[in-house]
């Protein structure tokens, strides 16, 4: 079992192709946990070591475009008839109108399929690390290669253990 802290402790203590190495050295090691961690070579190390595999991405937007469009048209016409035998008159008066709004709206949605890291460099900069301000709850990405965690079926996955 080895333990530390990050990658770069491993490096340091190779001499000769120190990183070479280190690699060599982690890379024997069939299971890993990976807890908290501000560096970045470890955590984007950790996250090759999750892989890389297929993701989609979703985008989308929308617009809309309202008008006014003020064509009036106005109109009237006035008529009327007259009867002397009966003293009637008769008197039409008929006015009109109208006026246009016209509104647009539109959106849209794709996606695209890359590829990219399963488990995103940040996420190890975030993991709990226990005490009173984590509920005692200390957060892990364990990998073990060869192995098919349930339910997605892959060689890793996301625990959380009780600091005691």
């Amino acid at each position: 079992m080895l333990l530390s802290q990050n990658i770069n402790n491993y490096i340091a203590a190779f001499h000769q192709n120190a990183e070479a190495q280190a690699n060599a050295l982690l890379a024997g090691l069939g299971t890993k946990i990976f807890h908290r961690n501000g560096d970045y070579k470890t955590n984007e190390w950790a996250a090759e070591t999750c892989a890389k595999g297929r993701a989609v991405f979703y985008s989308g937007g929308s617009s809309e475009s309202r008008g006014m469009s003020d064509n009036q048209s106005w109109g009237s016409s006035w008529g009327g008839s007259s009867s002397t035998h009966d003293s009637s008159s008769t008197y039409n008066r008929e006015r009109g109108g109208s006026r246009g709004f016209s509104r647009e709206q539109s959106t849209n949605d794709g996606w695209s399929e890359q590829i990219d890291y399963q488990v995103q460099p940040e996420l190890f900069t975030r993991l709990k690390s226990g005490g009173r301000q984590n509920r005692n709850e200390v957060q892990a990405v364990i990998f073990k290669s060869g192995t098919p965690f349930p339910p997605n079926g892959k060689p890793f996955t996301a625990v959380t253990f009780k600091q005691s």
